[in-house]
């Protein structure tokens, strides 16, 4: 009942350890409670097992975390290309990606540091918006994007 409603983006921003990773958890157990896979995108490589089994009644079995490894860093695309994927193939699911703070664009990985250009990671966000508005709609899908907000128009440390 009431809430977010299935086939949107919801974009959570907050200031760094105001507890955005939290709620999304405990938006998660809410999912889980009604037989909605959940799907935890760890794109800041961040969350503890300790922050799952701290939300009573969050079943840590059916929560799947996708985060990068050793060998298998995701780029912007590629975590945006997983979102993508389960949108079109996991009606009603929630995907929950935290932090779109730290998505790094292929282009920006691969050149020497202070080389790059701009950061295109809102780009890339704005063509994936676009690009799943139908199928988030058709399939019932929630997508729960955490942001870190700037702290006085200055950057966070997270974003330094």
């Amino acid at each position: 009942g009431s809430g977010i409603p299935f086939g949107t983006i919801m974009i959570m921003s907050g200031k760094f350890k105001t507890g955005k990773t939290s709620l999304s958890l405990h938006i998660a157990k809410k999912a889980q409670q009604q037989n909605r896979k959940v799907f935890f995108q760890d794109i800041e490589v961040r969350l503890k097992k300790r922050d799952i089994e701290g939300i009573k009644d969050l079943d840590p079995n059916k929560i799947e975390v996708i985060v990068s490894s050793a060998g298998n860093i995701l780029s912007a695309e590629k975590q945006l290309q997983i979102t993508e994927k389960l949108v079109k193939s996991e009606p009603g699911c929630i995907i929950i990606m935290d932090s779109i703070s730290q998505l790094y664009a292929e282009k920006q990985m691969s050149e020497d540091l202070g080389k790059g250009g701009r950061d295109s990671k809102f780009l890339l966000l704005s063509d994936f918006c676009k690009r799943i508005e139908a199928p988030l709609r058709i399939n019932g899908c929630i997508i729960i994007m955490t942001i870190i907000m700037a702290q006085n128009g200055k950057n966070t440390k997270q974003e330094q």
